[in-house]
């Protein structure tokens, strides 16, 4: 998920571009999901995005948006195992957006629970999404925590030296606290652990 966690934002773009007219009301559905999120009513968001997923009527793009964006509202919760099911079909869907590549990179790099963690399949998401997202701040990031799930701290600093770089060049101070904290775990030789919200 990286530094920005702006991952609902590019998905509801992507859903928005994909069928504004062929799913009618659906950017209705989707800021109620989200509205429900914020307020931590993830029971409610679920229910409304597995509604959209089981209406079969959404094209491919949108629905692949759709199951994207409730991996995030899974991975929020920790119900790893349904997040990594959503992020994979995802993938599946829409295999030229590069969010649900690094969202499923992100939890095998950095999952709190070593059951989910795997750092051959965090750094093949990683690099996948580093292609697709064409080396975005946040796809570094991720990428910076796989070399470092997989012991590679050289490879990890380096990568994440460039997203603090980054960050100070756009002047954004709270993505620069995290780079510098996940930057100074990896000159430690230490992995980055996730600690998502809770609801």
């Amino acid at each position: 998920m990286g530094l920005g966690r702006q991952i609902l934002v590019a998905l509801l773009c992507g859903l928005l571009w994909a069928a504004p007219v062929a799913a009618a009301g659906l950017p209705e559905e989707i800021a109620a999901a989200v509205a429900a999120r914020d307020r931590h009513d993830y029971p409610s968001a679920i229910r409304i995005l597995t509604r959209l997923i089981r209406q079969d009527k959404l094209p491919k793009q949108a629905l692949g948006s759709v199951y994207g964006m409730r991996g995030v509202f899974w991975q929020e919760q920790r119900e790893y195992y349904r997040a990594i099911a959503d992020f994979t079909r995802a993938t599946q869907l829409i295999p030229e957006q590069g969010e649900p590549y690094n969202n499923l990179a992100w939890i095998f790099a950095t999952c709190s629970d070593p059951d989910f963690r795997n750092a051959e399949l965090a750094l093949k998401n990683a690099l996948k999404a580093v292609e697709l997202l064409r080396e975005s701040p946040d796809s570094l990031d991720t990428l910076a925590a796989a070399y470092a799930e997989a012991g590679r701290f050289a490879e990890a600093v380096r990568t994440m030296e460039r997203v603090v770089a980054w960050c100070e060049q756009q002047g954004e101070p709270t993505r620069l606290e995290q780079a510098r904290q996940h930057l100074a775990a990896y000159r430690q030789g230490q992995p980055w652990r996730d600690q998502p919200r809770r609801p």
